[in-house]
Protein backbone atom coordinates (compact mmCIF):
# COMPACT_ATOMS: atom_id res chain seq x y z
CA UNK A 1 0.00 0.00 0.00
CA UNK A 2 1.36 3.44 -0.85
CA UNK A 3 0.79 5.87 2.05
CA UNK A 4 -0.83 9.25 1.67
CA UNK A 5 -1.06 11.29 4.86
CA UNK A 6 -0.65 11.19 8.59
CA UNK A 7 -3.66 10.38 10.77
CA UNK A 8 -3.60 10.32 14.54
CA UNK A 9 -5.02 7.19 16.16
CA UNK A 10 -6.48 7.26 19.69
CA UNK A 11 -6.02 11.03 20.05
CA UNK A 12 -9.43 12.67 20.66
CA UNK A 13 -10.10 16.34 20.05
CA UNK A 14 -6.94 17.17 18.13
CA UNK A 15 -6.40 18.71 14.76
CA UNK A 16 -6.92 16.49 11.72
CA UNK A 17 -3.75 16.39 9.71
CA UNK A 18 -5.24 15.31 6.38
CA UNK A 19 -4.63 18.71 4.81
CA UNK A 20 -1.14 19.10 6.18
CA UNK A 21 2.07 18.60 4.30
CA UNK A 22 5.57 18.79 5.79
CA UNK A 23 5.87 20.60 9.05
CA UNK A 24 6.00 20.46 12.88
CA UNK A 25 2.87 19.33 14.71
CA UNK A 26 2.43 19.68 18.52
CA UNK A 27 0.01 17.90 20.86
CA UNK A 28 -0.57 18.70 24.56
CA UNK A 29 -2.68 17.57 27.47
CA UNK A 30 -2.81 14.01 26.21
CA UNK A 31 -4.66 11.43 28.30
CA UNK A 32 -2.79 8.31 29.42
CA UNK A 33 -2.04 5.89 26.64
CA UNK A 34 0.32 4.81 23.90
CA UNK A 35 -0.06 6.64 20.61
CA UNK A 36 1.02 6.00 17.05
CA UNK A 37 1.02 8.39 14.13
CA UNK A 38 0.69 6.16 11.05
CA UNK A 39 0.76 6.57 7.26
CA UNK A 40 -2.52 6.24 5.43
CA UNK A 41 -4.06 6.73 1.96
CA UNK A 42 -5.65 10.02 0.95
CA UNK A 43 -7.47 10.78 -2.32
CA UNK A 44 -6.90 14.50 -1.74
CA UNK A 45 -3.16 14.88 -2.14
CA UNK A 46 -2.33 16.14 -5.60
CA UNK A 47 -3.33 14.73 -8.97
CA UNK A 48 -1.99 11.28 -8.22
CA UNK A 49 -3.81 11.05 -4.91
CA UNK A 50 -0.80 9.31 -3.41
CA UNK A 51 1.64 10.58 -0.82
CA UNK A 52 3.95 8.83 1.58
CA UNK A 53 5.09 9.62 5.13
CA UNK A 54 8.62 9.01 6.17
CA UNK A 55 7.72 6.47 8.88
CA UNK A 56 5.22 5.79 11.70
CA UNK A 57 5.90 7.49 15.05
CA UNK A 58 5.07 5.83 18.41
CA UNK A 59 5.12 7.67 21.77
CA UNK A 60 4.21 6.79 25.34
CA UNK A 61 2.29 9.14 27.69
CA UNK A 62 2.22 6.85 30.71
CA UNK A 63 3.84 7.28 34.16
CA UNK A 64 5.32 4.17 35.75
CA UNK A 65 6.44 3.46 39.33
CA UNK A 66 9.67 1.74 40.20
CA UNK A 67 8.00 -1.65 39.79
CA UNK A 68 6.85 -0.88 36.25
CA UNK A 69 3.23 -0.29 37.13
CA UNK A 70 1.26 2.48 35.41
CA UNK A 71 0.46 5.17 37.96
CA UNK A 72 -0.77 8.00 35.80
CA UNK A 73 -0.03 10.18 32.83
CA UNK A 74 2.06 13.17 32.00
CA UNK A 75 -0.97 15.36 31.60
CA UNK A 76 1.12 18.42 30.93
CA UNK A 77 3.25 16.61 28.38
CA UNK A 78 3.86 18.51 25.21
CA UNK A 79 4.72 16.36 22.20
CA UNK A 80 6.33 17.69 19.09
CA UNK A 81 6.34 15.58 15.92
CA UNK A 82 8.61 16.47 13.05
CA UNK A 83 6.92 15.01 9.99
CA UNK A 84 8.00 15.03 6.37
CA UNK A 85 5.33 14.17 3.83
CA UNK A 86 6.77 12.67 0.66
CA UNK A 87 4.76 12.25 -2.54
CA UNK A 88 4.65 8.64 -3.70
CA UNK A 89 6.37 7.60 -6.94
CA UNK A 90 5.05 4.08 -7.58
CA UNK A 91 6.75 2.12 -10.32
CA UNK A 92 7.33 -1.50 -11.21
CA UNK A 93 8.95 -3.39 -14.04
CA UNK A 94 7.90 -6.60 -15.80
CA UNK A 95 10.22 -8.72 -17.88
CA UNK A 96 9.54 -12.06 -19.50
CA UNK A 97 12.04 -14.38 -21.12
CA UNK A 98 12.13 -17.85 -22.63
CA UNK A 99 14.50 -19.97 -20.57
CA UNK A 100 14.21 -23.21 -22.52
CA UNK A 101 15.58 -24.36 -25.86
CA UNK A 102 14.12 -26.69 -28.52
CA UNK A 103 15.44 -30.22 -28.36
CA UNK A 104 16.88 -30.08 -31.87
CA UNK A 105 18.38 -26.65 -31.31
CA UNK A 106 16.31 -25.09 -34.08
CA UNK A 107 12.56 -25.34 -33.61
CA UNK A 108 10.10 -26.53 -31.00
CA UNK A 109 8.23 -29.70 -31.96
CA UNK A 110 4.71 -30.73 -31.02
CA UNK A 111 4.74 -32.07 -27.45
CA UNK A 112 7.81 -30.08 -26.37
CA UNK A 113 7.47 -27.58 -23.54
CA UNK A 114 8.44 -23.92 -23.78
CA UNK A 115 9.53 -22.64 -20.37
CA UNK A 116 8.90 -18.98 -19.50
CA UNK A 117 10.24 -16.79 -16.69
CA UNK A 118 8.42 -13.66 -15.52
CA UNK A 119 10.26 -11.19 -13.27
CA UNK A 120 8.39 -8.36 -11.51
CA UNK A 121 10.43 -5.71 -9.67
CA UNK A 122 9.09 -2.94 -7.41
CA UNK A 123 11.18 0.06 -8.50
CA UNK A 124 9.12 2.74 -6.76
CA UNK A 125 9.25 4.25 -3.27
CA UNK A 126 6.12 2.60 -1.91
CA UNK A 127 4.80 -0.88 -1.28
CA UNK A 128 2.29 -2.74 -3.48
CA UNK A 129 -0.36 -4.84 -1.80
CA UNK A 130 -1.43 -6.41 -5.11
CA UNK A 131 0.09 -6.42 -8.56
CA UNK A 132 -2.08 -8.44 -10.94
CA UNK A 133 -0.13 -9.96 -13.83
CA UNK A 134 -2.23 -11.25 -16.73
CA UNK A 135 -0.23 -13.36 -19.19
CA UNK A 136 -1.79 -14.57 -22.47
CA UNK A 137 -0.17 -17.06 -24.84
CA UNK A 138 -1.70 -17.23 -28.33
CA UNK A 139 -0.85 -18.92 -31.59
CA UNK A 140 -2.26 -20.61 -34.67
CA UNK A 141 -4.46 -19.31 -37.42
CA UNK A 142 -6.47 -16.44 -36.00
CA UNK A 143 -4.10 -16.19 -33.02
CA UNK A 144 -6.36 -18.14 -30.68
CA UNK A 145 -5.66 -17.87 -26.97
CA UNK A 146 -4.02 -21.11 -25.85
CA UNK A 147 -3.45 -20.38 -22.19
CA UNK A 148 -4.10 -17.45 -19.86
CA UNK A 149 -2.32 -17.18 -16.52
CA UNK A 150 -3.14 -14.67 -13.78
CA UNK A 151 -0.55 -14.03 -11.07
CA UNK A 152 -1.04 -11.96 -7.91
CA UNK A 153 2.08 -10.50 -6.27
CA UNK A 154 2.70 -8.53 -3.02
CA UNK A 155 5.93 -6.56 -3.33
CA UNK A 156 7.61 -4.25 -0.82
CA UNK A 157 9.87 -1.41 -1.94
CA UNK A 158 12.85 -2.78 -3.82
CA UNK A 159 11.58 -6.37 -3.82
CA UNK A 160 11.60 -8.60 -6.91
CA UNK A 161 9.86 -11.91 -7.59
CA UNK A 162 10.26 -14.55 -10.30
CA UNK A 163 7.49 -16.79 -11.63
CA UNK A 164 8.19 -19.68 -14.00
CA UNK A 165 5.76 -21.84 -15.98
CA UNK A 166 5.61 -24.07 -19.06
CA UNK A 167 3.51 -24.23 -22.21
CA UNK A 168 3.28 -27.47 -24.20
CA UNK A 169 3.28 -27.01 -27.98
CA UNK A 170 0.04 -28.29 -29.52
CA UNK A 171 -0.44 -29.80 -33.02
CA UNK A 172 -2.36 -26.76 -34.26
CA UNK A 173 0.50 -24.45 -33.19
CA UNK A 174 2.62 -25.81 -36.01
CA UNK A 175 3.61 -23.38 -38.72
CA UNK A 176 2.69 -20.31 -36.65
CA UNK A 177 4.68 -18.24 -34.13
CA UNK A 178 3.63 -18.43 -30.51
CA UNK A 179 2.79 -14.93 -29.35
CA UNK A 180 2.75 -13.61 -25.83
CA UNK A 181 1.27 -10.49 -24.27
CA UNK A 182 1.72 -9.71 -20.58
CA UNK A 183 -0.06 -6.94 -18.66
CA UNK A 184 0.38 -5.71 -15.10
CA UNK A 185 -2.43 -3.90 -13.26
CA UNK A 186 -2.37 -2.31 -9.80
CA UNK A 187 -5.21 -0.85 -7.76
CA UNK A 188 -3.21 0.42 -4.75
CA UNK A 189 -2.25 3.26 -5.38
CA UNK A 190 -5.80 3.97 -6.54
CA UNK A 191 -4.73 5.11 -9.99
CA UNK A 192 -4.41 1.95 -12.07
CA UNK A 193 -1.30 1.67 -14.17
CA UNK A 194 -0.88 -0.86 -16.92
CA UNK A 195 2.33 -2.13 -18.40
CA UNK A 196 1.88 -4.02 -21.64
CA UNK A 197 4.98 -5.65 -23.04
CA UNK A 198 5.53 -6.22 -26.75
CA UNK A 199 4.59 -9.63 -28.04
CA UNK A 200 7.15 -12.33 -27.47
CA UNK A 201 7.25 -14.55 -30.53
CA UNK A 202 8.59 -18.07 -30.56
CA UNK A 203 9.25 -18.64 -34.24
CA UNK A 204 9.82 -21.75 -36.30
CA UNK A 205 7.40 -23.92 -34.41
CA UNK A 206 7.14 -26.87 -36.75
CA UNK A 207 3.72 -28.36 -37.37
CA UNK A 208 3.44 -32.06 -36.83
CA UNK A 209 2.49 -33.44 -40.21
CA UNK A 210 -0.56 -35.59 -40.54
CA UNK A 211 0.59 -38.97 -41.83
CA UNK A 212 -0.31 -39.21 -45.50
CA UNK A 213 -2.53 -42.17 -46.31
CA UNK A 214 -3.06 -43.41 -49.81
CA UNK A 215 -5.74 -45.28 -51.69
CA UNK A 216 -5.84 -47.59 -54.69
CA UNK A 217 -8.89 -48.10 -56.87
CA UNK A 218 -9.14 -51.47 -58.64
CA UNK A 219 -11.44 -51.98 -61.62
CA UNK A 220 -12.11 -55.37 -63.24
CA UNK A 221 -13.92 -56.12 -66.50
CA UNK A 222 -15.22 -59.48 -67.74
CA UNK A 223 -14.46 -60.15 -71.44
CA UNK A 224 -14.32 -62.94 -73.97
CA UNK A 225 -11.27 -63.77 -76.11
CA UNK A 226 -12.26 -61.09 -78.63
CA UNK A 227 -12.42 -58.38 -76.01
CA UNK A 228 -16.23 -58.22 -75.90
CA UNK A 229 -17.62 -57.42 -72.50
CA UNK A 230 -19.60 -60.14 -70.71
CA UNK A 231 -22.41 -59.40 -68.27
CA UNK A 232 -22.59 -61.47 -65.11
CA UNK A 233 -25.98 -61.64 -63.46
CA UNK A 234 -24.76 -62.54 -59.98
CA UNK A 235 -21.06 -63.29 -59.46
CA UNK A 236 -18.47 -62.41 -56.82
CA UNK A 237 -14.69 -62.36 -57.25
CA UNK A 238 -11.97 -61.30 -54.81
CA UNK A 239 -8.91 -59.05 -54.88
CA UNK A 240 -6.13 -58.07 -52.45
CA UNK A 241 -2.87 -56.10 -52.15
CA UNK A 242 0.62 -57.55 -51.66
CA UNK A 243 3.91 -55.91 -50.71
CA UNK A 244 6.10 -57.93 -53.09
CA UNK A 245 6.10 -58.74 -56.78
CA UNK A 246 6.03 -62.48 -56.05
CA UNK A 247 2.74 -62.01 -54.13
CA UNK A 248 3.91 -63.79 -50.98
CA UNK A 249 3.12 -61.06 -48.42
CA UNK A 250 -0.51 -59.95 -48.38
CA UNK A 251 -0.84 -56.54 -46.70
CA UNK A 252 -4.53 -55.78 -47.09
CA UNK A 253 -7.86 -57.29 -46.35
CA UNK A 254 -9.59 -59.23 -49.14
CA UNK A 255 -12.25 -57.16 -50.91
CA UNK A 256 -15.12 -58.74 -52.84
CA UNK A 257 -15.86 -57.56 -56.38
CA UNK A 258 -19.59 -58.06 -56.90
CA UNK A 259 -21.12 -58.27 -60.38
CA UNK A 260 -24.91 -57.92 -60.49
CA UNK A 261 -26.10 -57.50 -64.06
CA UNK A 262 -22.76 -55.87 -64.79
CA UNK A 263 -19.65 -56.46 -66.87
CA UNK A 264 -17.33 -54.48 -64.60
CA UNK A 265 -16.93 -53.72 -60.91
CA UNK A 266 -14.75 -51.49 -58.76
CA UNK A 267 -13.36 -51.60 -55.23
CA UNK A 268 -11.06 -49.22 -53.35
CA UNK A 269 -8.32 -49.91 -50.81
CA UNK A 270 -7.94 -46.97 -48.43
CA UNK A 271 -5.80 -45.82 -45.50
CA UNK A 272 -2.62 -47.12 -47.12
CA UNK A 273 0.88 -46.28 -45.91
CA UNK A 274 3.46 -44.84 -48.28
CA UNK A 275 4.82 -47.90 -50.08
CA UNK A 276 4.63 -49.98 -53.26
CA UNK A 277 1.67 -52.35 -53.62
CA UNK A 278 0.91 -55.19 -56.01
CA UNK A 279 -2.70 -55.99 -56.95
CA UNK A 280 -3.74 -59.59 -57.43
CA UNK A 281 -6.90 -61.59 -57.87
CA UNK A 282 -7.20 -64.04 -54.99
CA UNK A 283 -8.93 -67.37 -54.52
CA UNK A 284 -11.40 -66.51 -51.78
CA UNK A 285 -12.14 -64.05 -49.03
CA UNK A 286 -10.78 -66.25 -46.22
CA UNK A 287 -7.29 -67.34 -47.28
CA UNK A 288 -6.56 -64.73 -49.91
CA UNK A 289 -4.20 -66.88 -51.98
CA UNK A 290 -3.16 -65.12 -55.22
CA UNK A 291 -4.35 -66.72 -58.47
CA UNK A 292 -3.69 -66.15 -62.19
CA UNK A 293 -6.71 -68.12 -63.31
CA UNK A 294 -9.82 -69.67 -61.84
CA UNK A 295 -13.30 -70.93 -62.41
CA UNK A 296 -16.52 -69.04 -61.93
CA UNK A 297 -19.72 -71.04 -61.51
CA UNK A 298 -21.59 -68.59 -63.70
CA UNK A 299 -19.09 -68.08 -66.53
CA UNK A 300 -16.65 -70.99 -66.47
CA UNK A 301 -12.85 -70.86 -66.65
CA UNK A 302 -11.10 -67.48 -66.78
CA UNK A 303 -7.61 -65.98 -66.78
CA UNK A 304 -6.68 -62.82 -64.90
CA UNK A 305 -4.94 -60.43 -67.29
CA UNK A 306 -3.29 -57.14 -66.29
CA UNK A 307 -2.85 -55.20 -69.56
CA UNK A 308 -0.80 -52.60 -67.72
CA UNK A 309 1.12 -52.72 -64.45
CA UNK A 310 -0.36 -54.41 -61.40
CA UNK A 311 1.82 -52.31 -59.07
CA UNK A 312 1.21 -48.87 -57.60
CA UNK A 313 3.67 -46.75 -55.63
CA UNK A 314 1.96 -44.56 -53.04
CA UNK A 315 4.00 -41.41 -52.31
CA UNK A 316 3.37 -38.00 -50.76
CA UNK A 317 3.23 -36.53 -54.26
CA UNK A 318 1.02 -39.33 -55.64
CA UNK A 319 -1.11 -40.77 -52.85
CA UNK A 320 -3.71 -42.33 -55.17
CA UNK A 321 -3.50 -45.05 -57.78
CA UNK A 322 -5.62 -47.02 -60.24
CA UNK A 323 -5.18 -50.60 -61.45
CA UNK A 324 -7.40 -52.07 -64.17
CA UNK A 325 -7.45 -55.71 -65.16
CA UNK A 326 -9.62 -58.27 -66.94
CA UNK A 327 -10.98 -61.74 -66.47
CA UNK A 328 -10.87 -63.31 -69.91
CA UNK A 329 -13.31 -66.21 -70.43
CA UNK A 330 -12.46 -68.51 -73.40
CA UNK A 331 -15.96 -70.00 -73.20
CA UNK A 332 -18.66 -68.01 -71.45
CA UNK A 333 -21.10 -70.48 -69.95
CA UNK A 334 -23.47 -68.20 -68.09
CA UNK A 335 -24.76 -64.67 -67.67
CA UNK A 336 -26.15 -62.81 -70.60
CA UNK A 337 -23.16 -62.08 -72.76
CA UNK A 338 -23.85 -58.40 -72.39
CA UNK A 339 -27.54 -58.55 -73.35
CA UNK A 340 -30.52 -58.02 -71.04
CA UNK A 341 -33.36 -60.52 -70.90
CA UNK A 342 -35.68 -57.50 -70.78
CA UNK A 343 -37.25 -58.12 -67.41
CA UNK A 344 -39.34 -55.49 -65.65
CA UNK A 345 -40.50 -54.49 -62.17
CA UNK A 346 -43.53 -52.30 -61.52
CA UNK A 347 -43.54 -50.28 -58.30
CA UNK A 348 -46.64 -48.70 -56.81
CA UNK A 349 -46.70 -46.35 -53.82
CA UNK A 350 -49.69 -45.13 -51.78
CA UNK A 351 -49.81 -42.27 -49.26
CA UNK A 352 -51.56 -43.19 -45.98
CA UNK A 353 -52.45 -41.76 -42.57
CA UNK A 354 -51.71 -43.60 -39.32
CA UNK A 355 -55.31 -44.81 -39.34
CA UNK A 356 -54.95 -46.29 -42.85
CA UNK A 357 -56.86 -43.61 -44.77
CA UNK A 358 -55.55 -42.50 -48.15
CA UNK A 359 -53.92 -39.06 -48.40
CA UNK A 360 -54.19 -36.97 -51.57
CA UNK A 361 -51.07 -34.99 -52.45
CA UNK A 362 -51.59 -31.68 -54.27
CA UNK A 363 -48.15 -31.65 -55.89
CA UNK A 364 -45.34 -33.83 -54.51
CA UNK A 365 -42.47 -35.86 -55.98
CA UNK A 366 -40.76 -38.87 -54.39
CA UNK A 367 -38.04 -41.17 -55.75
CA UNK A 368 -37.40 -44.92 -55.99
CA UNK A 369 -34.54 -47.15 -57.19
CA UNK A 370 -33.37 -50.78 -57.39
CA UNK A 371 -30.47 -52.33 -55.48
CA UNK A 372 -28.68 -55.66 -55.90
CA UNK A 373 -28.26 -56.32 -52.15
CA UNK A 374 -30.54 -56.39 -49.16
CA UNK A 375 -28.43 -53.77 -47.40
CA UNK A 376 -29.05 -51.39 -50.33
CA UNK A 377 -25.42 -50.46 -50.83
CA UNK A 378 -25.18 -51.27 -54.57
CA UNK A 379 -27.68 -49.34 -56.67
CA UNK A 380 -28.23 -51.00 -60.09
CA UNK A 381 -30.86 -48.74 -61.66
CA UNK A 382 -31.60 -45.15 -62.45
CA UNK A 383 -33.50 -43.09 -59.87
CA UNK A 384 -37.13 -42.83 -61.03
CA UNK A 385 -39.43 -40.03 -59.84
CA UNK A 386 -42.88 -40.86 -58.47
CA UNK A 387 -45.05 -37.80 -59.09
CA UNK A 388 -48.25 -37.15 -57.12
CA UNK A 389 -50.55 -34.43 -58.51
CA UNK A 390 -53.98 -34.51 -56.88
CA UNK A 391 -53.55 -38.23 -56.19
CA UNK A 392 -52.88 -40.65 -53.35
CA UNK A 393 -50.89 -43.23 -55.37
CA UNK A 394 -48.38 -43.38 -58.23
CA UNK A 395 -46.62 -46.06 -60.31
CA UNK A 396 -43.29 -46.42 -62.13
CA UNK A 397 -41.70 -49.33 -64.00
CA UNK A 398 -38.09 -50.43 -64.25
CA UNK A 399 -37.44 -52.01 -67.66
CA UNK A 400 -34.78 -53.99 -69.55
CA UNK A 401 -33.54 -55.77 -66.44
CA UNK A 402 -31.18 -58.72 -66.56
CA UNK A 403 -31.64 -61.88 -64.54
CA UNK A 404 -30.88 -61.39 -60.87
CA UNK A 405 -32.23 -60.41 -57.48
CA UNK A 406 -33.44 -56.85 -56.98
CA UNK A 407 -34.46 -54.89 -53.91
CA UNK A 408 -36.80 -51.91 -54.22
CA UNK A 409 -36.13 -48.90 -52.00
CA UNK A 410 -37.38 -45.37 -51.61
CA UNK A 411 -34.45 -42.98 -52.13
CA UNK A 412 -33.74 -39.28 -52.16
CA UNK A 413 -33.13 -37.52 -55.45
CA UNK A 414 -29.45 -38.49 -55.26
CA UNK A 415 -30.23 -42.20 -54.96
CA UNK A 416 -29.52 -42.63 -51.25
CA UNK A 417 -31.89 -45.13 -49.58
CA UNK A 418 -34.28 -43.72 -46.95
CA UNK A 419 -36.66 -45.35 -44.48
CA UNK A 420 -38.38 -42.12 -43.47
CA UNK A 421 -38.46 -38.49 -44.50
CA UNK A 422 -40.04 -35.05 -44.46
CA UNK A 423 -41.82 -33.56 -47.47
CA UNK A 424 -41.23 -29.97 -48.57
CA UNK A 425 -44.64 -29.01 -47.18
CA UNK A 426 -44.07 -30.43 -43.71
CA UNK A 427 -45.22 -34.03 -43.87
CA UNK A 428 -43.35 -36.61 -41.76
CA UNK A 429 -43.55 -40.16 -43.08
CA UNK A 430 -42.19 -43.67 -42.72
CA UNK A 431 -41.65 -46.18 -45.54
CA UNK A 432 -43.53 -49.48 -45.23
CA UNK A 433 -43.29 -52.54 -47.54
CA UNK A 434 -46.21 -54.76 -46.43
CA UNK A 435 -45.30 -57.57 -48.87
CA UNK A 436 -41.52 -57.16 -48.93
CA UNK A 437 -39.24 -55.36 -51.38
CA UNK A 438 -37.43 -58.31 -53.06
CA UNK A 439 -37.97 -59.46 -56.67
CA UNK A 440 -36.26 -62.32 -58.57
CA UNK A 441 -35.90 -61.81 -62.35
CA UNK A 442 -35.06 -64.87 -64.48
CA UNK A 443 -35.84 -66.33 -67.89
CA UNK A 444 -38.90 -67.97 -66.36
CA UNK A 445 -39.94 -64.97 -64.28
CA UNK A 446 -39.33 -61.80 -66.28
CA UNK A 447 -41.66 -59.50 -64.37
CA UNK A 448 -42.32 -58.43 -60.78
CA UNK A 449 -44.53 -56.09 -58.79
CA UNK A 450 -43.79 -54.31 -55.48
CA UNK A 451 -46.27 -52.20 -53.58
CA UNK A 452 -45.37 -50.02 -50.62
CA UNK A 453 -46.72 -47.13 -48.54
CA UNK A 454 -45.67 -43.82 -47.06
CA UNK A 455 -47.42 -43.60 -43.70
CA UNK A 456 -47.60 -40.01 -42.41
CA UNK A 457 -47.42 -39.36 -38.67
CA UNK A 458 -47.78 -35.64 -39.35
CA UNK A 459 -50.03 -34.69 -42.23
CA UNK A 460 -48.57 -32.25 -44.80
CA UNK A 461 -50.14 -28.80 -44.99
CA UNK A 462 -51.29 -29.27 -48.60
CA UNK A 463 -52.66 -32.81 -48.27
Amino acid sequence: MCDAFVQEWGIPGVENLSNKYSGIFSYDKLSPGIYMIVPHTSPEQGDSGNVLTSKPFIFNNLKYDENGNVVGAYSELNLTVYLDVIFADPDYEITKTVISSPANGEAYQVGEKIKYKITVTNKGNCNYDVITINDIVSSGEGENTKTEKTIYLDLRKGESEDVEYEYEVKPDDGGYPIKNTITGVTTRPPTTREHTLPEVEITNVEKEKEPIKGKIKVKKTLTDLDGNELMATNSTFYVALFSDEDLTDRVSEVLPMVFNNASSAEVEFTNLDLSTYYVSEVEDEYWGYPIDYGENEEGGMFTAIFPYENSVEITEENPEGLVEFENVFPEWSGGTGGESIEGGIKVRKTLKTLTGDDLTAVDSTFYVALFSDEGRTNRVSDVLPMVFVGSSSAEVEFKDLGAGTYYVSEVDENGTPIDNGITKDGGVFGVIFPGGNKVEISERNTGGFVQFENVFSEQPREY
